[in-house]
């Protein structure tokens, strides 16, 4: 995969600008208008991931789940909106074997067990005082508001970020259910930990040094799943140096893209739109000629069930 410093040069003068903010900028905006208009290889990737009470929280960089294995075999994928179907589990906290049922996006990788007090770890000592500050409910189910500097009430509160003396908020109440949290972009990772009543310590949280309002997909998995195979879409991204790696390979699409974008930016949607379509179209004339073939005609499936190993139907 080439670095936005292998295109830098045609971004620039596709986007007609020589700063550098600006075309990195219109370089996140390309990719994403590519990436969105399917399934390309260059967008989807595969990891495993272990599972905890049949529940997995994703890392950041899964956009779209497009399909679960887990140890017993393949999922059929349900989403968010089973519960309300007249047929699925409602509020059940359980999943069928088989199946894997997304529950929506979180803040955190797990939640506390108790209501807590949220303390943050800073790694790196030049994020002392650096911003984290979460939102949601206390244990009476209020939501949470705290003074700020002139002791106007502001929504949410904010977690001590101190190196080397990781402290709780005074003016924070016990959170029962954190709905978001918004952080400063950082120099190192930043760990959130949820202390209970009794002392007891669940690290929660564990953010990357750019993210500002962290956010991932969770899935509930049956049958007692304890790894599971994920197949996903790529999040989009915003690039931030000349070092990171662009996806598209197709730099004569990539730079039909890169002017797609400049004459949004005009409001020249016409130009636009043609510029989009033959991006879109090359980059999927690439995907079917580097694509495996599937295999045609009548296939023989074996029948194991009935222990005729040599025995077999045609479909």
């Amino acid at each position: 995969m080439p670095t936005i410093s292998d295109v830098l040069s045609m971004a620039k003068a596709a986007l007609q600008t020589s700063d550098i903010d600006k075309t990195l900028r219109g370089l996140s905006q390309a990719v994403r208008l590519m990436e969105e208009k399917g399934h390309f290889d260059f967008s989807i990737n595969t990891f495993d991931i272990s599972v905890c009470d049949s529940v997995v929280t994703l890392p950041s960089f899964v956009g779209t789940v497009l399909a679960v294995n887990t140890c017993h075999g393949p999922n059929y994928l349900r989403d968010n909106w089973y519960q309300y179907h007249i047929g699925g589990l409602g509020s059940e906290k359980w999943t069928d074997c088989g199946y894997a049922d997304e529950l929506g996006e979180v803040c955190t990788f797990r939640e506390p067990e108790a209501a807590s007090r949220l303390v943050a770890v800073v790694e790196d000592p030049r994020d002392n005082n650096k911003i984290v500050r979460a939102f949601g409910w206390d244990d009476a189910g209020k939501r949470i508001y705290t003074p700020n500097s002139n002791g106007t009430l502001e929504e949410g509160f904010l977690v001590p970020t101190i190196s080397g003396y990781p402290l709780s908020n005074p003016n924070a109440p016990l959170v029962a259910r954190i709905e978001r949290i918004q952080k400063a972009e950082t120099n190192g990772f930043i760990r959130l930990v949820a202390i209970d009543a009794d002392g007891n310590q669940v690290l929660i949280g564990y953010y990357e040094p750019q993210e500002k309002y962290p956010k991932y997909r969770r899935l509930r998995l049956g049958g007692g799943s304890t790894w599971a195979r994920i197949k996903y879409r790529r999040a989009n991204k915003n690039y931030t140096t000349v070092n990171d790696w662009i996806p598209i390979e197709n730099e004569l699409a990539l730079q039909l893209a890169l002017v797609a974008v400049f004459n949004y930016w005009q409001n020249q949607y016409a130009i636009a739109g043609t510029a989009e379509t033959q991006a879109v179209r090359m980059l999927s004339e690439g995907q079917l000629v580097s694509a495996t073939p599937t295999a045609v005609g009548p296939q023989i499936i074996r029948d194991t069930m009935d222990g005729n190993c040599g025995g077999g139907m045609f479909y």
